[in-house]
């Protein structure tokens, strides 16, 4: 049911995010999680609005699966947890990805 609730919006983000290419390191991790999050920054409100109206039906788990599917190369598979901070996190939200993202950057380019 959440699924279906959720296919308008994944029917707006596909094409947009279609248009940015797989993060493979080629920029630092912040700038293109900021590019990439902001073409879709005009759906807040909807997003806003799904996750109100049914818990956690555009929650930051959906969130970070969607920005995971932009990685490739290096950047993938994302693991579960985050190896390089102390407790090894769930890597479950937009900004534990980005915790995730910076690390392995600065691991693979550094």
């Amino acid at each position: 049911m959440a699924d279906a609730r959720r296919e308008p919006l994944y029917n707006i983000i596909g094409p947009i995010f279609a248009k940015h290419k797989q993060y493979t390191g080629q920029e630092p991790p912040d700038e293109y999680l900021d590019k990439v999050w902001k073409s879709i920054s005009h759906l807040d409100g909807s997003m806003t609005a799904l996750e109100n109206a049914n818990v956690r039906d555009f929650d930051n788990v959906i969130k970070c699966g969607l920005l995971k599917t932009k990685l490739g190369g290096k950047y993938i598979p994302v693991p579960v947890n985050n190896p390089y901070t102390a407790g090894n996190p769930a890597i479950n939200s937009p900004a534990t990805l980005q915790t995730w993202m910076r690390a392995k950057y600065q691991c693979e380019n550094f």
